[in-house]
């Protein structure tokens, strides 16, 4: 292929590797993205063309220029290869730089909550890709609305749920988590930017039935514990999500990583709106989640959050 064109293979592969890590914003890939197309197509074209032509590249062109100039073409292969390559290498390291500043403002500004429980505090953050959730667990938080309230709901491996009102004064062993709410939050699900992974922060919801739109319920909540997964374990999952979303949600490489590394519930993802994560205190949903409960999953000892408030 010559030296253009393993020049122009290299570059490919160097933006290959940049758009696998883990770059934070969809612009920053899209930018990535449109330069692998370039170089797919210029090195389709070198292929078809390399017995009829002699490729240079020209100050002229941002990649190359086709030519029958012999005499010329190891001078301005020499004096621009390097060149382009640079400022395509330069204008790369740019666009990681301004992409992690951001992902780093944006996580830095994240709101925090503590959730103190009769087993330990839960500190909490809230994304800003998810606002309209956000915002209304902020506010009713600052209400003091889930201040004595129940986690009453816990299945092992799963979840820990809470948000109905009626729990704080209820009974032993009276079901709990279906009292009407007054609104809904409209879907916010980001997959697979934020997907069900350990302490990841959900909300609940009614189902595709009742509710196609997936919209979130207002006040009841829960936080994934899960478990690890193997690819086979993860291969059933993803028949799982096929099922149950039509073959629409498709587990990412790196989403499957993430369940084999840290854990969580993949069978949801998706379908509900992750809008947070938890930040310190996963020991505290792990011995939560491991409560004996009764059949209708609400634990025999009662799991209260004593108090949530707004900490940063």
């Amino acid at each position: 292929m010559g030296l253009a064109g393993n020049s122009v293979t290299c570059f490919y592969i160097l933006l290959n590797y940049f758009k696998q890590s883990l770059l934070p914003f969809n612009i920053t890939k899209t930018i990535l993205n449109f330069f692998l197309t370039k170089c797919q197509t210029l090195l389709s074209s070198w292929q078809k063309n390399i017995k009829k032509h002699n490729v240079y590249f020209a100050q002229h062109s941002f990649f190359c220029t086709f030519a029958e100039n012999n005499s010329t073409k190891e001078k301005i292969m020499k004096t621009n290869i390097t060149r382009h390559f640079k400022t395509a290498v330069l204008a790369i390291v740019a666009l990681i730089a301004t992409g992690n500043a951001r992902a780093q403002e944006q996580q830095t500004d994240r709101t925090e909550i503590m959730l103190e429980t009769t087993l330990g505090n839960i500190r909490l953050a809230l994304y800003n890709e998810t606002p309209l959730h956000s915002k209304n667990f902020k506010e009713l938080v600052e209400r003091g609305f889930y201040d004595g309230i129940l986690f009453h709901r816990v299945i092992s491996k799963f979840m820990i749920q809470a948000g109905d009102s009626t729990s704080r004064n209820a009974a032993p062993g009276t079901m709990l988590g279906e009292v009407a709410e007054p609104y809904t939050i409209p879907a916010e699900i980001c997959y697979p930017t934020l997907m069900h992974k350990r302490g990841a922060l959900c909300m609940a919801r009614e189902g595709d039935a009742e509710n196609p739109e997936r919209a979130s319920s207002a006040y009841q909540f829960y936080i994934v514990y899960g478990q690890r997964f193997n690819d086979e374990m993860l291969d059933k999952m993803q028949q799982r999500l096929d099922e149950s979303t039509q073959g629409k949600v498709k587990l990412t490489d790196e989403a499957r990583e993430v369940y084999k590394r840290v854990g969580g519930t993949p069978h949801l993802d998706g379908q509900y709106t992750v809008f947070g994560e938890v930040l310190e205190g996963i020991d505290v949903v792990r011995d939560i989640q491991w409560e004996e409960t009764d059949k209708n999953d609400r634990p025999l000892k009662d799991m209260k959050i004593k108090k949530a408030y707004v900490v940063k």
